[in-house]
């Protein structure tokens, strides 16, 4: 019986995250679309974490470090939020998902299309 304790209590304290796992996530965008992005930036679902504002050439593509040492140890989803060079409305893009503050993923890679956005995940 006492075997069975230690292995929950184990398994309790290593199954949510891993002590000293990276509060980083790498975004990868690349712009796919006929236009230039003259805005874009990340945050998480609710507007924390906020990237600089960045643009991005036809064609061209980014690498974001996105941390969460100043973010709260909660569950999300990250925010793309961009504007093509021709538009006066800035689009806004939800995907991706975090758990007590940790990145699920070690990197992810947002293609911007003229009409979508596909988005790729590398796990660790």
């Amino acid at each position: 019986m006492y075997r069975y304790g230690i292995i929950v209590l184990l398994a309790m304290l290593g199954g949510c995250q891993i002590l000293d796992a990276p509060r980083e996530v790498v975004i990868e965008i690349n712009n796919h679309s006929p236009q230039d992005i003259d805005f874009l930036r990340l945050s998480n679902h609710q507007k924390e974490g906020i990237t600089q504002a960045y643009s991005l050439l036809t064609g061209a593509t980014i690498l974001v470090p996105f941390g969460f040492e100043s973010m709260p140890n909660t569950d999300g989803s990250y925010m793309l939020q961009y504007r093509l060079a021709s538009s006066i409305d800035t689009l806004t893009h939800q995907f991706g998902y975090y758990t007590n503050g940790y990145p699920v993923e070690k990197k992810i890679i947002l293609k911007i299309y003229a009409d979508s956005i596909r988005v790729d995940h590398l796990m660790k």
